[in-house]
Formats: C-alpha cells, structure tokens, sequence
C-alpha cells in the first residue's frame, strides 16, 4: 500500500475553521478517499495573544495540542483503513498530549485545563471506567482527594462514578462541592444535572442543562474549562436531551 507516512501540518490565524459537514471545528482533517493522494490537517489558532491572556502559556499550548493531537488519530485510523470514528479518540489524543508534557522542560500545568488535562489518576481512574469497575475508581479518587482537594475536576469523576454505581445521593453531595469550586464548568454542570434527575429533582437539573444552553460554542469550548469546539458541541447536545427528560418528567409529576 502506498501512503505518505508523514502528514502536512497548517496552521490558520481563524478562531474556528468550517468542517466538511457545514458545521465548525478547531481542527479538521482532510482524509482523502484515494490514499494516493496527500491528506493533510489544519489547525485553527485564532489570537494567540488573547489565548495567551485567557490561559497562560501552557494551557494556550496544550490547547493547540489537544487539537492537533486529536486529528492525528484520525490520521491513524485513515492509514491503518479503520473507520472514521470518534470512539475513544479524546482518550487517546489526551494521552499523546500527556507525553509529550513529561518530556518538555517545563511541564505543561494540566490541572483544571482543556482537553490536554488528563493526569496519572485520570489515566488510572480511566481504565476503571472503561471496564465498569466503579468501586475500583471511586476508591481510587477517594485516595487522591486528600491531596487535592479543590481539584473540581476530581470531584466531578468521583460524582460521575458514584452515579453509575447507584450512589445517587452520596453523587449529589459530591457534585455540589465541585459546583462550588467551579460553577461554570460545562462537564460539572451536565454531570450535576444528570445526578440531579437521578435524585428526583427535574426542576435543578433542567435549570442547569439551561445554564449550558443559553451560553455561546465559543464560551463553553474556551475558558480554564474548555476542551474545544467538538467537547462544547457534545455539551450542548446532551444538555438538550436531558433538558427533554427533564420537561417530560415536570409533565407527570404531580
């Protein structure tokens, strides 16, 4: 088979670049059906400087990382002839990002940051979650707590994984405290409203599927909290279903 190993990198000074399918992304990925023909990736790096502002230098970086990182793995699955899919694409671009962290002299500061935030207990607490095991993770996260307590991320997968086990009131307590350290959070927010209409509370949880409605793409895709256009779009859809859910359950309830 021939086909280029390499892949040429563009960089655009646009904030968002326009997908094949009419929508936008901070990345896209030209795969062409020939794998004669040179595929390439472009990459969307808006205002540096106001980046810079928003971020700081690392998370700035990581961001365009995460980007660049996340089309590659589509790149990889074009070489290798596997479908074009999304599944388990973050983890593995977030994973990429991780490395390349460890090896740079200054290490990126990925707490609290965008798609390049993923730590060792994220990695370990991951593959809990991939493989059902929510007792294993939640003891994990319980055992890292201590040392970071303000860590709302942290608190958010704890909350998240005591919801699948069927811990739908221990959920909502925890959820709360990482509402409270970071209220405007997207994934705190959609994690905080499904705990909540676990709990029989469809009136907060449609409150808080509001809150992610009402805001811009652009607002929930940047921020200390942003993971990109494609993260902020996942958000917005989910927050429209639940918000269904949620209207559903007001109807009949008495």
């Amino acid at each position: 088979m021939n086909f280029p190993v390499r892949v040429p990198v563009y960089l655009s000074p646009r904030k968002e670049l326009k997908s094949r399918n009419g929508g936008t992304a901070s990345a896209t990925c030209f795969l062409p059906f020939d794998h004669r023909e040179e595929p390439y990736i472009r990459i969307a790096t808006g205002d540096y400087r106001e980046l810079l502002r928003e971020r700081g230098r690392d998370n700035a970086l990581a961001a365009y990382l995460g980007s660049l990182s996340h089309e590659v793995v589509h790149y990889r699955q074009w070489i290798e002839r596997k479908p074009l899919t999304e599944r388990g694409v973050i983890a593995k671009a977030s994973a990429m990002v991780d490395d390349y962290a460890k090896c740079v002299d200054r290490p990126l500061e990925t707490r609290d940051s965008d798609n390049a935030s993923i730590g060792s207990w994220l990695d370990r607490v991951q593959v809990h979650i991939n493989h059902g095991h929510w007792a294993k993770a939640k003891r994990l996260l319980r055992a890292e707590l201590p040392r970071e307590p303000e860590n709302h991320q942290m608190l958010n997968y704890l909350a998240y994984c005591e919801l699948e086990h069927r811990c739908c009131a221990p959920a909502l307590r925890t959820v709360r405290r990482a509402h409270a350290l970071e209220p405007r959070c997207p994934s705190v927010l959609i994690i905080y409203a499904r705990i909540a209409l676990a709990n029989d509370k469809p009136k907060l949880a449609l409150e808080l599927c509001e809150r992610i409605l009402a805001r811009t793409l652009r607002s929930l895709a940047s921020g200390s909290c942003g993971e990109g256009l494609a993260a902020a779009r996942g958000y917005k859809s989910d927050a429209q279903k639940l918000a269904a859910r949620c209207q559903r359950a007001l109807r009949t309830s008495p």
